[in-house]
């Protein structure tokens, strides 16, 4: 399962720079650079989504992080990093967060080193994809107790990207994510523990990992758990939890929703509804969705304006 970069919210940013230099916070984040559940959206993505959830800054703020930055604070340049990466305060600029960011990391900060392990993941920021580098960046992070960095790992040596794949290895740095509480590593833990990756497969350790992240409301989780639910043949937590994730717009979740219409599980018998499901994991490129819809003659649903 490929995915791409996102930042999280960082405590010890929290408690940092932005505490020090009195941004207004909003509940208990920083800057959050949440892309969802998985949905495989990209640092462009995850800095808009900050830029509507994060934090308030102005132009005065930023001159603050200037000053501090001038003075080779490592708060300031780590701020500076996040403002041009959220467009917060200063237009967006993916090339000078990179800048920034790499003042900072080289300074032991794992926020931005957590940064340039992103924008080297994506190849953002005036920077090649490098899958070596993400690596390299990410596991500096890692090392300082970075949940966000040690899921990423977990995902490099998943796939074998810039790694050589390694399940174990994989499973190791999942697991100090997720237990970090990082709702993304919860879900990957319990899939290794579905699928017997690494570990004895255990579908009671694969339920309490998938549920964690699925309470989060972790998309990604919330699917897994359902569907983990259906071959338990236990249909009305199944469709709880699908119809959850299929709400936050998780394609293969609005398939099985539409499965589960259709045959009356875990819910009343309704074509229609079956029929408005497919039709949105459809027009995301679900190919069973769109099968499914083909067999009715209702493919060309895929093409109305409701399901852009």
């Amino acid at each position: 399962m490929k995915r791409r970069c996102k930042l999280l919210n960082d405590g010890d940013f929290y408690t940092g720079s932005m505490w020090r230099y009195g941004f207004p916070l909003w509940g208990c984040g920083v800057f959050l650079f949440l892309l969802g559940t998985g949905a495989g959206l990209g640092v462009e993505a995850a800095a808009d989504h900050a830029s509507d959830e994060g934090v308030l800054v102005d132009t005065a703020r930023v001159g603050l992080f200037r000053d501090a930055a001038g003075r080779g604070e490592v708060a300031g340049l780590e701020g500076l990093a996040l403002c041009y990466f959220c467009g917060k305060g200063v237009p967006q600029d993916f090339h000078k967060a990179f800048l920034w960011a790499e003042k900072a990391g080289k300074k032991g900060n794992s926020t931005s080193q957590f940064i340039l392990g992103c924008l080297y993941y994506d190849g953002k920021g005036g920077v090649k994809q490098d899958f070596r580098k993400a690596h390299e960046w990410f596991s500096l992070a890692a090392g300082q107790g970075n949940a966000a960095s040690q899921f990423y790992l977990g995902v490099l040596y998943s796939e074998g990207q810039g790694v050589r794949r390694d399940d174990r290895e994989a499973f190791k740095w999942y697991s100090l994510s997720a237990s970090a509480g990082y709702a993304d590593a919860q879900d990957a833990v319990g899939c290794f523990y579905d699928q017997g990756r690494a570990v004895k497969r255990d579908e009671r350790k694969a339920l309490e990992w998938m549920g964690r992240a699925a309470q989060q409301g972790n998309a990604d989780g919330q699917f897994h758990l359902g569907k983990l639910y259906g071959r338990q043949e236990k249909w009305k937590e199944a469709y709880h939890w699908a119809s959850l994730s299929a709400k936050k717009g998780n394609a293969e979740a609005q398939y099985l929703v539409g499965m589960m219409h259709m045959g009356g599980l875990g819910t009343e018998m309704d074509t229609k509804e079956a029929v408005f499901w497919w039709a949105r994991a459809a027009k995301q490129g679900n190919q069973d969705a769109l099968d499914m819809l083909r067999k009715m003659g209702k493919e060309d649903l895929t093409k109305d304006p409701f399901f852009r």
